[in-house]
């Protein structure tokens, strides 16, 4: 594939898999690869300093277009610049995607902490990270008003207490829902850590909390639109996957037995009915698709997987070689 620079990011969409780049100069770089084999450069209009070099944490695709935040370090402290970009969809595919610029309190200051991602849940966007609260760094999320984002008061649901401290790894959509899912850390019961889901409808409420009943911790979640399949790991290191339905219930899906190496989980492939998941071990990289009554277990190419997509035909895996390269590979077809 010709990119513009070393894959970041991947984010499956309708029209193909959307890859950020990081230039050999910094440059941030945007580009979608169709079904049909052909990549073409999403075009990006940076405006601030640190968004011509931010590094992509993460895009959402939804109904209003592409919506991406990046980051870059900078400043006398090396703290992060975070940036927002978006661009509408057009009868091509998507327009320019252009930063909006925000004040510097709106993500950074002495009480910020990191941002985790972004998702649509229709045609409402969030942005989800950390802001200290009494306890620590409270979950924290954010809200669009124009081109302005703002702060969302504190819910008592996502809010630390002084027992239990919580933490966010990753954000995805659920139909008309937005889901989180990190961590609660309870420091009453030995400083156990439990994998846990927050739903809350897109168009505001209340956020709800439930709780996975394991002693572990969840890297990510991939979404469908009847499901999102969570992934973590036991307090072992052993892989595991759950699945979240509508709801808001939450059964566990068999994998095989698998100690995970110490790389986060990327973003789980999830369809109606199947889960593919490229999973970092210590002997090598599994890919593993769970569909009702098979799984397949695949190996993946040389290196530790970083991010992970599909396009409906083909899957897209990105991985860090030993040498510290990273490199994209395609598949000729779903396994």
């Amino acid at each position: 594939m010709s990119l513009t620079g070393s894959p970041d990011i991947l984010t499956s969409t309708t029209e193909g898999v959307l890859v950020g780049t990081s230039g050999r100069d910094g440059t941030a770089g945007m580009s979608l690869a169709s079904s049909t084999g052909v990549t073409t450069t999403v075009a990006l209009r940076p405006i601030s300093g640190y968004a011509r070099t931010a590094r992509w944490l993460q895009a959402a695709v939804g109904e209003p277009g592409i919506l991406a935040v990046g980051g870059a370090r900078g400043g006398a402290h090396g703290n992060v610049r975070w940036t927002v970009w978006r661009t509408p969809r057009t009868a091509g595919g998507f327009g320019t995607l252009t930063e909006t610029p925000q004040t510097f309190e709106t993500f950074g200051g002495l009480e910020a902490g990191d941002l985790v991602g972004t998702a649509y849940a229709g045609s409402d966007a969030l942005i989800v990270g950390s802001w200290v609260g009494a306890h620590g760094l409270d979950v924290t999320t954010w809200h669009p008003q124009g081109s302005t984002w703002l702060r969302d008061p504190p819910s008592p649901v996502l809010k630390n207490t002084a027992s239990i401290l919580k933490s966010a790894a990753a954000v995805g959509a659920l139909g008309d829902r937005f889901v989180v899912v990190g961590d609660l850390l309870d420091l009453d019961d030995g400083m156990t850590s439990h994998p846990v889901v927050w739903l809350r409808a897109a168009d505001g409420g209340s956020w709800t909390e439930h709780r996975i009943a394991i002693t572990g911790h969840a890297h990510a979640v991939g979404c469908s639109l009847q499901r999102c399949v969570v992934v973590g790991v036991t307090a072992g290191g052993a892989a595991r996957a759950w699945q979240l339905q509508a709801d808001g219930s939450v059964t566990s899906i068999g994998l095989p037995e698998t100690v995970t190496s110490d790389s986060d989980i990327s973003t789980p492939v999830v369809t109606s009915d199947s889960t593919t998941i490229a999973l970092p071990t210590r002997s090598g990289s599994l890919l593993v698709q769970v569909s009702p009554g098979r799984t397949t277990v695949l190996r993946t190419p040389p290196g530790s997987p970083l991010a992970f997509a599909a396009d409906g035909a083909r899957l897209y895996l990105a991985s860090r070689t030993t040498s510290g390269s990273i490199q994209l590979w395609r598949s000729l077809a779903s396994p």
